[in-house]
């Protein structure tokens, strides 16, 4: 819960070790793939985020969608 609404969080291991591969990576190659909507923290506010498919689905297999494979394409042209 987070100021009494009950919200999503991602899994605080991983989390942990998003912290280890953006330590050792740097902040140009680590980015976040978010898919759905959930709550994250403010202090991870500024890393790079590439959005997942609209139609997430917990424990559910979703095909990548042409909006995560042009902002994920985006990303590595970058690198």
């Amino acid at each position: 819960m987070v100021r009494g609404n009950t919200v999503f969080t991602p899994n605080m291991n991983v989390l942990f070790e998003f912290g280890y591969f953006y330590g050792h990576f740097g902040k140009q190659k680590v980015a976040m793939l978010k898919y759905g909507e959930f709550y994250l923290p403010s202090d991870l506010g500024g890393y790079i985020h590439i959005n997942g498919s609209r139609f997430f689905k917990r424990s559910a297999v979703v095909q990548i969608g042409k909006r995560t494979g042009t902002e994920f394409g985006k990303w590595i042209a970058q690198l």
